[in-house]
């Protein structure tokens, strides 16, 4: 059996994006990076990397592949909505006559 190990690699867009969801969602760090199909080692990177970026560095060199930035678009907009609609849910079932 021949396995190759690749890396996969994810647009400076996207990890952006998670790293901005991972301080506002509400969500732990866990939920947001399965939420994202990430690990949550990954995210905990992205976020240092991103605060270094704040003091001075670099975060994120590159510009990705336009696929990739793409895939990440949808990505985020799929969660979005998933983030919306359990806030629906939520809201629907605190105004149901006897939580039903």
């Amino acid at each position: 059996m021949n396995t190759v190990n690749t890396r996969k690699r994810y647009p400076k867009a996207f990890k952006e994006e998670a790293v901005r969801l991972s301080y506002s969602s509400g969500k732990t760090v866990a939920q947001q990076a399965n939420d994202l199909g990430i690990g949550e080692n990954q995210l905990y990177a992205w976020r240092r990397a991103a605060r270094d970026r704040d003091r001075g560095g670099q975060a994120f060199p590159g510009n990705g592949r336009a696929r990739d930035v793409e895939l990440a678009e949808w990505k985020r907009r799929a969660l979005r909505a998933e983030q919306e609609r359990d806030v629906l849910k939520k809201a629907l079932h605190i105004f149901r006559p006897n939580g039903k």
